[in-house]
């Protein structure tokens, strides 16, 4: 138990450690949110650092992250990229891997 422990906390704060985008996402400050009627409502998110070519998915118009209306915890996510672009804080967008349009699957904030 203690070990799984270690390893749920280790992977909790790597995503604090780590800046910037991988393939799994992006560790980053907001440059953009952009609201959009697109596919019955949706929330393209820019990372302030660069994702294209680095996150396993395909960025919608090369450049953004997209948090889909329909997801189950669109208002919370949605709230929690609003606060943290408007503290200037980074934030943890998880992507669902080989999606189009690089759906959003969680997002975390730390404190900094």
């Amino acid at each position: 138990m203690k070990t799984v422990m270690v390893g749920f906390f280790i992977f909790i704060f790597s995503h604090s450690i780590q800046a910037g985008c991988n393939d799994r996402g992006c560790s980053s400050k907001i440059a953009r949110l952009y609201l959009s009627s697109f596919n019955g409502g949706s929330v393209f998110i820019k990372p302030a650092d660069n994702a294209r070519g680095v996150v396993g998915c395909t960025l919608f118009e090369n450049t953004y992250l997209t948090l889909e209306k329909t997801h189950s915890l669109f208002d919370e996510i949605y709230s929690t990229l609003l606060a943290a672009q408007i503290a200037d804080k980074r934030v943890f967008v998880r992507i669902a891997n080989g999606s189009a349009n690089c759906k959003v699957s969680y997002v975390t904030i730390d404190m900094q």
